[in-house]
Protein backbone atom coordinates (compact mmCIF):
# COMPACT_ATOMS: atom_id res chain seq x y z
CA UNK A 1 0.00 0.00 0.00
CA UNK A 2 1.29 3.77 -0.60
CA UNK A 3 1.22 6.40 1.56
CA UNK A 4 2.23 9.57 -0.11
CA UNK A 5 3.12 13.19 0.76
CA UNK A 6 3.04 15.79 -1.41
CA UNK A 7 5.72 19.00 -0.99
CA UNK A 8 5.06 21.21 -4.09
CA UNK A 9 6.33 19.42 -7.16
CA UNK A 10 7.55 16.25 -5.05
CA UNK A 11 6.17 13.24 -3.90
CA UNK A 12 7.56 11.69 -0.97
CA UNK A 13 6.48 7.97 -1.64
CA UNK A 14 6.35 5.07 1.31
CA UNK A 15 4.90 1.66 0.60
CA UNK A 16 3.82 -0.50 3.45
CA UNK A 17 3.52 -4.63 3.60
CA UNK A 18 0.53 -6.36 5.04
CA UNK A 19 1.75 -6.13 8.38
CA UNK A 20 1.73 -2.15 7.79
CA UNK A 21 5.32 -1.95 7.95
CA UNK A 22 7.12 0.80 5.49
CA UNK A 23 9.12 -1.64 3.59
CA UNK A 24 10.24 0.26 0.67
CA UNK A 25 10.28 4.35 -0.43
CA UNK A 26 11.39 6.94 -3.58
CA UNK A 27 10.69 10.49 -4.27
CA UNK A 28 8.48 11.34 -7.80
CA UNK A 29 8.92 14.76 -9.04
CA UNK A 30 7.70 16.72 -11.63
CA UNK A 31 10.48 17.73 -13.53
CA UNK A 32 10.26 19.41 -16.94
CA UNK A 33 6.91 18.11 -17.88
CA UNK A 34 7.87 14.63 -17.09
CA UNK A 35 7.58 12.34 -13.67
CA UNK A 36 11.42 11.36 -11.95
CA UNK A 37 11.56 8.77 -9.90
CA UNK A 38 14.23 9.17 -7.47
CA UNK A 39 16.53 7.00 -5.03
CA UNK A 40 13.75 4.18 -4.69
CA UNK A 41 15.05 2.05 -2.45
CA UNK A 42 13.88 -1.11 -0.36
CA UNK A 43 15.42 -1.64 3.11
CA UNK A 44 17.90 -4.34 3.58
CA UNK A 45 15.91 -7.23 5.04
CA UNK A 46 12.91 -7.01 2.73
CA UNK A 47 14.91 -6.97 -0.89
CA UNK A 48 13.67 -9.43 -3.25
CA UNK A 49 10.37 -9.97 -1.29
CA UNK A 50 8.38 -8.27 -4.27
CA UNK A 51 7.66 -5.02 -2.68
CA UNK A 52 9.94 -2.76 -5.37
CA UNK A 53 7.74 -4.36 -8.27
CA UNK A 54 4.67 -3.77 -6.02
CA UNK A 55 5.36 -0.20 -5.37
CA UNK A 56 6.58 0.76 -8.60
CA UNK A 57 3.52 -0.46 -10.37
CA UNK A 58 1.31 1.33 -8.37
CA UNK A 59 3.63 4.03 -8.79
CA UNK A 60 2.98 3.63 -12.38
CA UNK A 61 -0.65 3.52 -12.45
CA UNK A 62 -0.72 6.90 -10.82
CA UNK A 63 1.76 8.80 -12.45
CA UNK A 64 1.96 7.26 -16.10
CA UNK A 65 -1.28 8.29 -17.14
CA UNK A 66 -0.58 11.97 -15.90
CA UNK A 67 2.49 12.93 -17.84
CA UNK A 68 6.23 10.56 -18.78
CA UNK A 69 7.29 9.07 -16.08
CA UNK A 70 11.13 8.22 -16.13
CA UNK A 71 13.77 6.92 -13.87
CA UNK A 72 17.86 6.84 -13.66
CA UNK A 73 19.96 4.06 -12.56
CA UNK A 74 23.37 3.26 -12.38
CA UNK A 75 24.61 1.82 -15.27
CA UNK A 76 26.52 -1.23 -13.26
CA UNK A 77 23.45 -2.17 -11.25
CA UNK A 78 22.30 -4.94 -13.29
CA UNK A 79 19.45 -6.48 -10.72
CA UNK A 80 17.45 -2.65 -10.65
CA UNK A 81 17.81 -2.29 -14.89
CA UNK A 82 15.81 -5.60 -14.98
CA UNK A 83 13.32 -5.01 -12.54
CA UNK A 84 12.59 -2.12 -14.38
CA UNK A 85 12.50 -3.48 -17.57
CA UNK A 86 10.11 -6.07 -16.23
CA UNK A 87 7.71 -3.16 -15.23
CA UNK A 88 7.83 -1.62 -18.39
CA UNK A 89 10.87 1.23 -18.75
CA UNK A 90 13.08 1.37 -21.50
CA UNK A 91 16.75 2.88 -21.90
CA UNK A 92 16.42 6.03 -23.82
CA UNK A 93 19.78 8.11 -23.29
CA UNK A 94 22.27 8.68 -20.17
CA UNK A 95 21.71 10.52 -17.13
CA UNK A 96 21.56 14.22 -18.25
CA UNK A 97 24.38 13.41 -20.65
CA UNK A 98 26.51 11.92 -18.02
CA UNK A 99 28.50 8.66 -18.42
CA UNK A 100 27.50 6.53 -15.03
CA UNK A 101 23.60 6.28 -15.51
CA UNK A 102 21.17 5.52 -17.87
CA UNK A 103 17.68 7.37 -18.13
CA UNK A 104 14.93 4.90 -18.19
CA UNK A 105 11.34 5.70 -19.59
CA UNK A 106 8.06 3.83 -18.82
CA UNK A 107 6.53 2.41 -22.12
CA UNK A 108 4.44 0.26 -20.95
CA UNK A 109 4.65 -3.06 -19.30
CA UNK A 110 6.38 -5.98 -21.12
Amino acid sequence: MLKIETFGKRDLIHFYNDNNQCVSQCSVVLYHEEFEIWALATYGGERRKGYATAMLKEIIARYATIAPLCLFVEKGNQPAINLYHKCGFEIVGEYRGGAYAWKMLYKGEQ
